[in-house]
């Protein structure tokens, strides 16, 4: 091996591939011999490094969108891939193009495949040489910072009378908004944890730094407006959190429940067995169009569902306590409304049949009509009984206050 450049010992050259065997003739070497001689050794070395260095970013490929800036639309695989300045002069950053016939800048690609954390223009990457290719990997954590490590001109030497112009680093930035308070998640001893830029992390590890208990927690963190609080790990905290995911082998775990329904609705969620808790604003659960596109609930217990205002349960047909209409057990359900219409006309044909029964008449001894007291008397309770009985009291009896039923189906579905 020998060193690159003068007094660089971290980069190195080595051979690659196989190594052609080089003989020398006894005779005197023609220029054009020495020529071809030295093509030979030089064709079969490339650089490597064997150690890495810092180089500062100075553009970065997020969207397929951008590929344009840099005439590479038809060339989807260089999402990712960076631009440096390193801070090493004369650092051998290699790129050997991922299309034939395809000429680029000298890309520098992420050394892992599956797992991205693309830099912010200024943050600083470690970079090193694999065979003709240069790879970068995660940001440098200069300034500790879980929302940036930009550093710019960190690698140019300044002079006298330099200044800040804010515009141009904003533009240079590439729509990467710096959040300006930000923190981290509180750790324990063992977690593993992933921190995003702007306050969401995942935490792998134990309950607390009592239990040993384990959970993973993803959360969504309310943004912060404490200046103190800059870089101040934070605890989960579900009443305080935006948006948060628990799943936990045992947690007892504290919610701010809107609706209270009893026993239905506590303040606090038991886990002992094991529990996964979503909480946030808004939860959606979506399955697309389509023959066994399903959304299953299933309990071992109960199902409790409680709404503070109005829970709607809609479907072409809503099957309540059984799962096949056909079966004999089970019945239609009674439209309200319509059932009020018809008891009110019965009430009309009963007072009706009332009135007659009050002055029924039958045959007397002497064979002209006489009254029936029995009959009267009775006419006259069953008209009282029934005289009183409007559609509103009927209404009023039986038809409840806050279940409603459609009588057809809702168009859309």
């Amino acid at each position: 091996m020998a060193p690159f450049g003068k007094g660089n010992k971290i980069v190195y050259t080595e051979p690659i591939g196989e190594v052609e065997q080089i003989s020398l003739d006894p005779s005197i070497m023609t220029e054009k011999a020495v020529r071809n001689l030295v093509m030979k050794i030089l064709n079969q070395v490339v650089p490597i490094s064997v150690q890495t260095i810092l180089a500062e970013t100075t553009s970065v490929i997020y969207k397929f969108d951008e590929l344009h800036k840099h005439s590479l639309e038809k060339h989807p695989q260089y999402v990712g891939a960076i631009l440096v300045s390193p801070s090493l002069k004369g650092f051998p950053i290699q790129h050997t193009p991922l299309a034939p016939g395809l000429k680029t800048k000298r890309w520098i690609l992420p050394l892992d495949s599956q797992i991205k954390n693309y830099p912010v223009v200024g943050e600083h990457v470690a970079i090193v040489n694999y065979g003709n290719q240069t790879f970068y990997f995660s940001p440098a954590n200069i300034k500790n910072s879980v929302n940036n490590n930009s550093e710019m001109g960190m690698n140019r030497v300044g002079s006298k009378g330099d200044k800040v112009d804010k515009s141009k680093i904003e533009a240079k930035l590439q729509g990467f908004v710096p959040n300006p308070i930000p923190r981290p998640i509180e750790q324990n001893a063992g977690d593993f944890v992933i921190n995003g830029r702007m306050d969401q992390s995942i935490r792998i590890g134990k309950v607390d730094e009592v239990s040993n208990e384990s959970c993973i927690k993803i959360v969504v963190a309310k943004k912060e407006n404490e200046k103190g609080s800059m870089h101040k790990p934070r605890k989960e905290n579900l009443k305080e959190d935006v948006s948060s995911i628990y799943m936990s082998r045992m947690e007892d775990v504290t919610l701010s429940i809107a609706p209270k329904a009893g026993n239905l609705t506590p303040s606090m969620i038991k886990g002992p067995h094991g529990q996964i808790v979503l909480d946030s604003n808004k939860i959606t659960i979506n399955s697309k169009a389509g023959v066994n596109n399903d959304v299953n609930i299933f309990a071992g217990d109960k199902v409790n569902i409680v709404s503070k205002n109005t829970a709607h349960l809609i479907g072409s047909k809503v099957v309540l306590g059984g799962d096949d209409i056909s079966a004999p057990a089970m019945e239609a359900a009674v439209m309200g409304n319509q059932l009020v219409e018809l008891l009110f006309q019965w009430t009309l044909q009963f007072q009706t049949l009332g009135i007659n029964l009050q002055t029924a008449v039958g045959i007397g001894n002497a064979g002209g009509p006489a009254p029936i007291p029995g009959m009267n008397a009775g006419g006259a309770g069953f008209f009282g009984t029934f005289k009183d009985q409007t559609k509103e009291e009927i209404a009023r009896a039986i038809l409840s206050k806050n279940v409603f039923l459609s009588r057809r189906k809702l168009g859309g579905l």
